[in-house]
């Protein structure tokens, strides 16, 4: 799940001439998504949960991982484990940095003008998020419902004619985040509420965004994808023909790989 490059794009990348069954693709995507979230430090997709954090003492308290958005924060005072204090954004704190575009909030930061608190307390866990966490949620519109969606269980949806929604896509349907593992005309195979949401019922023509990923990510993923399927169709010989003759060597593709993602990557500090 939370495939960085489409199964499509792959498939015509690589001429699609491979015999190759579609699980056999979902797996490498899948694989080289996960290892792009390790060599980069972080993930891209968004994962709705709760997370806990020390309090800086300071007005202004850095996030060890990328945050998204919050729908509730809570402050423990005193240290009891209570978290007394529930914190309005724009009224008693702010996400930083500013003005950011599908991009991560790094900081949060106490409002000068709030009346709750002056500094994050310094006890364990003191500050307590929900929300949802990742470099971004974007998304683009991918069509509308064809039918209603009328149970939390069933693992079917119809898409209306004219969408744009492929096996291995991630779609997000109001506050669901659904995974596409199949496909049969406008008729989908879902695992339902993934990412840490909610399996919800939804009505007829309700509107689905699929989740897209910064250029240089998707480009990447398909480059280290088509790399790792050629090397083993080729009997990882490290090199597609003769490159004397229009050839190539898929190794060298390496380079331009980590040359894609060294601007996401985040250096751990000692």
């Amino acid at each position: 799940m939370n495939l960085y490059c489409r199964l499509d794009a792959l498939k015509a990348d690589l001429d699609d001439r491979s015999g190759n069954a579609d699980a056999r693709y979902l797996a490498v995507l899948e694989s080289v998504s996960r290892w792009i979230d390790g060599y980069c430090g972080r993930h891209f997709y968004a994962y709705s949960s709760i997370r806990y954090l020390d309090g800086s003492g300071k007005p202004t308290l850095l996030l060890p991982w990328d945050l998204v958005s919050v729908s509730a924060l809570g402050v423990d005072a005193n240290d009891d484990g209570t978290y007394e204090y529930t914190l309005v954004e724009g009224t008693d704190y702010r996400l930083g940095p500013m003005n950011r575009v599908n991009t991560p909030a790094w900081k949060l930061e106490l409002l000068s003008r709030g009346t709750q608190l002056a500094y994050w307390p310094t006890g364990q866990s003191s500050v307590r998020i929900t929300g949802l966490f990742g470099y971004s949620a974007a998304v683009e519109s991918a069509g509308t419902l064809g039918a209603a969606i009328g149970s939390t269980t069933v693992t079917t949806l119809t898409m209306a004619a004219g969408h744009d929604v492929g096996v291995g896509d991630t779609l997000v349907i109001e506050s669901e985040h659904l995974y596409v593992s199949g496909r049969a005309g406008d008729v989908m195979t879902v695992v339902r509420g993934v990412n840490g949401t909610t399996a919800a019922t939804h009505a007829d023509t309700t509107a689905v965004s699929r989740r897209v990923f910064p250029e240089s990510i998707v480009r990447a993923c398909l480059m280290e994808s088509a790399r790792v399927m050629r090397d083993s169709q080729t009997g990882y010989a490290s090199a597609v023909g003769n490159p004397d003759y229009g050839g190539y060597e898929t190794r060298a593709e390496y380079g331009k790989i980590v040359g894609l993602l060294s601007p996401f990557r985040l250096l751990a500090v000692a």
